[in-house]
């Protein structure tokens, strides 16, 4: 089950805000404890929200799930991994979604060429290398897609088996950071 985009509900009030999150957390957390659900988690499009929210009080969800990806900028980069450190989440516990932006055809993926981010990634398309360098912006263990087309999943798992060049990710970010520092 997931608490999605908890920053939409938690009011303006900073003290306020901290306190209904804990509490939704810690609803989530006694459901699990009482056999309603198998786990919980938290979708959120914009961690960079909740950062300053989450400590040690607050109950560590079972999956953190933020948006992934080339179009992410680096104060959501940045958020999303912060927030998986205060709670001491693995990468198997952080998961990406919309790692195309909401639209793997968006003419942003014909001028973009995500294979650099690829060891050796010139065989697969731009969506596909779109897609394998959403796992390491930010640093995830799983990357949610929809899709109607079952092809269309399939070109992405045949993806999964290149090697993202992390020189070039860590390169990116610089840009991003440089580029946008009060994002």
């Amino acid at each position: 089950m997931f608490l999605h985009n908890p920053e939409h509900s938690l009011g303006e009030d900073a003290p306020a805000r901290q306190a209904v999150l804990a509490e939704a957390c810690a609803t989530l957390n006694a459901a699990v404890a009482e056999g309603l659900c198998a786990a919980w988690g938290i979708a959120s499009w914009t961690p960079s929200t909740l950062l300053g929210l989450v400590d040690a009080t607050v109950p560590k969800p079972s999956v953190l799930m933020t948006r992934a990806g080339l179009l992410v900028g680096a104060g959501q980069l940045d958020a999303s991994e912060g927030l998986a450190r205060v709670w001491g989440m693995s990468d198997s516990e952080v998961w990406g979604m919309s790692p195309f932006g909401g639209d793997s055809r968006a003419p942003v993926w014909d001028r973009v060429d995500p294979r650099v981010f690829l060891r050796d990634g010139n065989h697969l398309s731009r969506v596909q290398a779109a897609f394998r360098a959403a796992y390491h912006l930010p640093q995830v263990g799983s990357v949610v897609v929809g899709t109607d087309e079952p092809a269309h999943l399939g070109d992405l798992v045949g993806a999964l088996a290149d090697e993202v060049d992390e020189r070039t990710v860590r390169k990116y970010r610089r840009l991003l950071r440089d580029r946008s520092p009060g994002q």
